[in-house]
C-alpha cells in the first residue's frame, strides 16, 4: 500500500515537473519568437542634413564669420554624440572660406579652412549642393570642394525632379557633366538626395531607394540608369519654431510602423531631419543637439542607424542587392492621434479594445494638462519590446494603436506613464 502511494505522488511529482518545464519553455519560445521577428524589421537609416543656399550673403565677412562659429560648434556636437551630418554647401558658401579663413579665422579649426576641418577633424561628410545659379553648376561646387583640400563625394544634394534650371536638370547629371565656371573639370555622381519643387511647393516625401527613368517617369525603376535616388523621407526640419518632440516623433512613427507591420520588413528606409545653415542662430545649435539626444534611444535599441548618403547607398547596393522601393509619408499610417479635445477630469488608460486580439487592437487615453507622456509595451517576462508613444501631449483624449502582427500569441502588458500618473494594464493576444 505504502509502495503504491509513493508511486502515485512520484507520478503526480513528475507530472507538475513537465508543466512548469513546459510553461517556461512556451514562455521563453514566445519571448524570443517575438525578440527574433522584431529583429527582423529594417533599421531606419539617419543623417543630419543642412544646405546653404547661395543667396546667402557669404562673401560677407560679418554675415559668414558668426555662421561659420555655429557651424563649428555643430560639428563638435555632431561628433561628441556620434551623430551623421551631411553638410550640403553651395558656391557662394565656399567662395566665403577660401576668401576669410585665414590667419585667426582658423584658430578654431586646428588652423584649417573649415571644409577640410570639417572632414578630416570632425567626420562631417561635404556633399556638393547647387541651385544652378550665376553660372555655378553642381561641377562646379565639387572643384571648390577639391580646392579646398577634400575629396568631392558622388552625392547630388538637393535637385529638382520635375523642373529644368537655367538649361540643365537632373537627367543630364546622368552621365556625368563639366563646370560652367570651371569648364575643364568633370564630375560623375552616384546618388541623388532631395527630389524638390521650386519654392519648396507640394514637395513630394518618399522614403526608399530607386533608380527613376525620367522627369517624365520619375517613379519608374530603370535598373540601366546609374544615379540612384534616397527618398528625402517626410519633411522632418529644425527651425527655430520647431518642437523637438514632433522631429522626434516623426522618426519614431517609422519605426513604430516597421515594428508593428504597418510598414513592409522587405522595405528600404532612409530618413533625414533638414536644417539650413544661412538661419543658424544659438537656438537652432540648442534645438539639433536636442534632437540628436531626443533620438537616442532608437539607436540605443538598433532601430536607427546613423549613416551617411553614401553608407546608406552602398547598403542599397550590397545589402537590398539594389531592390527598388519607396513609400510616401503620407501613405504611413499614423499610430497615435487625438481623438477629442476635450479636456477630461483627469488621467485615464482604458482597457484595449478588442480584447483578446489579432493582431490590431485599439488604446485610449486621457490626459488632463499639457506633459509628457510614454506608453510602453512589455510581454510576459517584464522586456519592453516596443514604445508606443514618448511625446509632449496637449489635454485631451488619444487614441493609439497597436499592430502586434510580428509578435507571438501570449499574454501582454501596457503602461501609461507621466511624472504624475502610471497606471498599467493586460492583454491578451490570440494568433
Amino acid at each position: 500500500m505504502s509502495c503504491h502511494i509513493d508511486s502515485k505522488i512520484y507520478r503526480r511529482q513528475i507530472m507538475k515537473f513537465f508543466k512548469i518545464t513546459f510553461f517556461i519553455l512556451f514562455v521563453v519560445t514566445s519571448s524570443l519568437s517575438g525578440d527574433i521577428l522584431a529583429q527582423s524589421n529594417p533599421p531606419v537609416y539617419m543623417t543630419l542634413v543642412s544646405h546653404n543656399e547661395d543667396n546667402s550673403p557669404w562673401t560677407t565677412y560679418n554675415f559668414y564669420k558668426p555662421k561659420r562659429d555655429l557651424l563649428v560648434q555643430i560639428a563638435d556636437i555632431v561628433q561628441s554624440k556620434g551623430a551623421v551630418w551631411s553638410f550640403q554647401s553651395d558656391w557662394k558658401f565656399l567662395l566665403g572660406v577660401i576668401q576669410f579663413d585665414t590667419g585667426s579665422v582658423v584658430s578654431n579649426t586646428n588652423g584649417k579652412n573649415l571644409i577640410r576641418w570639417m572632414v578630416e577633424d570632425k567626420g562631417v561628410i561635404c556633399d556638393p549642393h547647387s541651385h544652378e545659379a550665376n553660372g555655378y553648376n553642381y561641377a562646379d561646387v565639387a572643384y571648390l570642394h577639391q580646392q579646398l583640400g577634400i575629396t568631392p563625394t558622388k552625392v547630388v544634394g538637393g535637385f529638382l525632379y520635375d523642373t529644368v534650371i537655367n538649361g540643365n536638370n537632373w537627367e543630364n547629371l546622368e552621365n556625368g557633366i563639366y563646370g560652367r565656371v570651371y569648364t575643364s573639370y568633370f564630375w560623375k555622381p552616384d546618388i541623388l538626395w532631395g527630389s524638390g519643387t521650386p519654392l519648396h511647393v507640394n514637395d513630394p516625401y518618399p522614403l526608399g531607394a530607386w533608380k527613376p527613368q525620367s522627369m517624365a517617369n520619375y517613379y519608374y525603376h530603370d535598373s540601366s540608369k546609374h544615379l540612384v535616388v534616397l527618398g528625402h523621407g517626410c519633411e522632418n526640419q529644425i527651425e527655430d519654431t520647431s518642437n523637438i518632440t514632433y522631429n522626434t516623433e516623426t522618426i519614431r512613427n517609422i519605426v513604430n510602423q516597421l515594428n508593428s507591420g504597418g510598414l513592409p520588413d522587405t522595405g528600404f528606409y532612409p530618413a533625414f531631419s533638414i536644417f539650413s545653415v544661412g538661419d543658424l542662430n544659438a537656438s537652432r545649435v540648442t534645438k539639433i543637439s536636442q534632437f540628436i539626444d531626443s533620438i537616442a534611444p532608437m539607436i540605443n535599441q538598433g532601430r536607427v542607424i546613423w549613416k551617411s548618403l553614401t553608407d546608406i547607398y552602398t547598403i542599397w547596393n550590397t545589402t537590398y542587392e539594389k531592390k527598388p522601393f519607396w513609400v510616401m509619408c503620407d501613405d504611413i499610417p499614423v499610430s497615435v492621434q487625438q481623438i477629442s479635445t476635450t479636456v477630461p477630469n483627469g488621467y485615464g488608460l482604458s482597457q484595449n479594445y478588442p480584447n483578446p486580439f489579432n493582431p490590431d487592437t485599439n488604446i485610449e487615453l486621457k490626459i488632463p494638462r499639457r506633459t509628457f507622456a510614454e506608453l510602453k509595451i512589455f510581454d510576459v517576462t517584464g522586456k519592453l519590446i516596443d514604445i508606443l508613444l514618448s511625446m509632449e501631449l496637449q489635454p485631451g483624449i488619444y487614441s493609439v494603436d497597436w499592430n502586434a502582427v510580428k509578435y507571438s500569441s501570449g499574454i501582454y502588458f501596457y503602461s501609461l506613464v507621466t511624472s504624475e500618473f502610471t497606471e498599467t494594464k493586460k492583454m491578451v493576444l490570440i494568433k
